[in-house]
């Protein structure tokens, strides 16, 4: 909720604010990755996460590749 008082302006033109800690938190993930447990196996691993694809109506694909 605190990001909303972040965005002074349109919304539509400042779509990254809300996104950028989204985009670091999946950087993050996809380089380092997270040390997870796979209780199958009872092994450790590197979990590792990236989006492939995304759904969106016209307008917010608009908004968000500008």
């Amino acid at each position: 909720m605190m990001m909303i008082v972040l965005i002074t302006k349109d919304p539509s033109r400042s779509i990254d604010v809300y996104l950028r800690p989204l985009v670091d938190a999946l950087k993050d993930l996809w380089t380092n990755g997270v040390r997870t447990y796979d209780k199958a196996t009872g092994k450790m691993f590197t979990l590792r996460a990236a989006v492939m694809w995304t759904v969106n109506d016209f307008p917010a694909y608009a908004m968000v590749s500008g």
